[in-house]
Parts: structure tokens; C-alpha cells; sequence
């Protein structure tokens, strides 16, 4: 009965706090709001351009570059990395991303203050080199895949939607193009090793093995291109921007912001107490 009680007690003495501090906490929050929604509408907008693509099966992916003949006779066998591991080598690659460098590192997009760097000096030239793949690997380029359903999803993020989209754009297209040519001078490499090859066979039989493998692989030569990956969902110029998220900022601030405003009540309440004891006491 007496915890009961001294609960009550308690309880009616936080109502009593509450109402005589209701003004503080709702102004508290009002202002709280205001610099959440300042923030949103002064932050550096950030917009996500994205485009969904299905490599090439494993199957679909012809080059035999095992030394072993035995394997090289093979038919079907596989001695490469998946299409989606040459897409994130090749997407992650200086020599890959250097062409970008090239084009972009002066319109201030990707790399901020370009400017700040003295291209006279060799070792800042090579710092600008550095920062400029260190931002376009780890927080302009995003590459997820799917290890199940094999979907790749390549995405840019960037504070200008439109130079993000075009960027995308550009970097399928590259893409393919430097996987398009590996791939056929792979193939080259091949044909070059089974004509040699053919030279030292006399059975007949195995002569015809090895020219269907030849001509399996100019074949798959020619229809290469349409066969690195096919794009699911082209990529769309966004509407709404990735951050800042003005809703979720505004509501998780409002809370933060109650919460705040109820422990400045208690503490200014207990200082209240306290001050109040000093004088009894004196």
C-alpha cells in the first residue's frame, strides 16, 4: 500500500511539473523543428541514379585459358572469373576510371574544389589523381549484386542528378565496350591455339573436334556484344532526392527533441529542489 502510494505521489508530482513546463516543451520543439526543417532546405542535396542489369551466364562466357590441353579440348569448360566479377573489376579499376578523370576532374561534379590543387606541382597532381578514384570508389560508384538471381544493381550518387544519370549512362556503355574487347582477344588467343594445335593432329576425328571449336568461337565472337549483360531497368533522371530526407529528419528530431526538452524539465525541476533545501538549510 505505501509503494502504491509514493508511486501516486510521484506520478502526480511529474503531472504537475509537466503542465507548469508545457510552454517550455512545445516552444523547445517548435525550435527544434525549425532548425530540422533549416537544415533539409540548406543541406547538399544527394540524388541516386540507379539501373538494374543481368549478366551473362557462366555458360554463356567463352575463353579457355587453362594451358592444359586436355582442358582446352573441353567443351563448355570455364577456366574465368563470372561476368559480374570482370563488371566490378573493371568498374573499380583505375585504368578504367582514369577516363573520367580526364573528362570530369575540372567541372567541380565529383571532385568539389578542383581548384585547390595546383596542377603545376606533380605531387598535388597525384593527390588530386588519388582523391578523385577514392571518391568515385568508395561514394560516387555503388555496386551490389545479388548472388542468388545473379541481378547486378550499379548505382551514382552524386549532388547533380542530371550529370549523375548521364554518368550511368556513359558507364554501361564503357563497360560493355571493355569487356566486349577482353573478352574477344581472349577468343583470338584461342582460335590462334587451336589452329596451331591443328597443324600437329592427324586423326580425323579429333581434327573435327577442333574445328567446331573454332567455329564455335568465331561465332560466339560475332554475338559477344549481346551477350554481356542485358539492362533490366534503364536509368531514370530522379524526382525525389536521396538525402537529405526532410520527413524522417523532421520527425526523428521532434522526438529527439521531446525527449530533450523533458530531461532539461527534470533537471531544471531537481536544481529547483536542491536550491530550495540550501536555503531551508541556512
Amino acid at each position: 500500500m505505501l509503494e502504491n502510494a509514493n508511486l501516486d505521489i510521484f506520478i502526480i508530482k511529474m503531472i504537475k511539473i509537466f503542465k507548469k513546463s508545457l510552454k517550455f516543451i512545445i516552444v523547445f520543439n517548435f525550435i527544434v523543428g525549425i532548425i530540422a526543417i533549416t537544415y533539409t532546405l540548406l543541406a547538399e542535396k544527394t540524388y541516386i541514379v540507379s539501373t538494374t542489369i543481368i549478366p551473362a551466364e557462366t555458360n554463356d562466357e567463352v575463353s579457355f585459358r587453362s594451358t592444359n590441353m586436355l582442358s582446352r579440348l573441353s567443351i563448355g569448360t570455364n577456366q574465368d572469373s563470372p561476368v559480374v566479377q570482370s563488371i566490378k573489376a573493371h568498374l573499380y579499376s583505375e585504368s578504367f576510371l582514369r577516363k573520367y578523370y580526364d573528362k570530369y576532374s575540372e567541372n567541380g561534379k565529383i571532385l568539389k574544389n578542383p581548384r585547390d590543387f595546383d596542377l603545376n606541382d606533380v605531387e598535388r597532381e597525384y593527390q588530386r589523381i588519388e582523391l578523385f578514384f577514392k571518391l568515385l570508389k568508395e561514394e560516387v560508384i555503388l555496386f551490389n549484386n545479388d548472388t542468388e538471381t545473379n541481378i547486378v544493381r550499379i548505382s551514382i550518387k552524386l549532388n547533380d542528378k542530371k550529370f549523375a544519370y548521364n554518368l550511368l549512362n556513359e558507364i554501361l556503355i564503357d563497360l560493355k565496350k571493355v569487356i566486349l574487347e577482353e573478352n574477344r582477344k581472349r577468343i583470338i588467343v584461342d582460335i590462334v591455339f587451336f589452329e596451331n594445335l591443328l597443324k600437329d593432329v592427324n586423326d580425323i576425328n579429333l581434327k573435327k573436334e577442333i574445328m567446331k571449336l573454332i567455329s564455335d568461337k568465331l561465332k560466339r565472337s560475332y554475338i559477344l556484344s549481346d551477350n554481356i549483360y542485358q539492362v533490366l531497368d534503364e536509368p531514370r533522371i530522379p524526382y525525389l532526392r536521396f538525402y537529405p530526407k526532410r520527413t524522417k529528419i523532421v520527425i526523428l528530431s521532434s522526438i529527439v527533441g521531446f525527449f530533450m526538452s523533458i530531461v532539461i524539465v527534470l533537471i531544471r525541476e531537481k536544481l529547483i529542489e536542491i536550491k530550495l533545501m540550501m536555503k531551508s538549510d541556512d
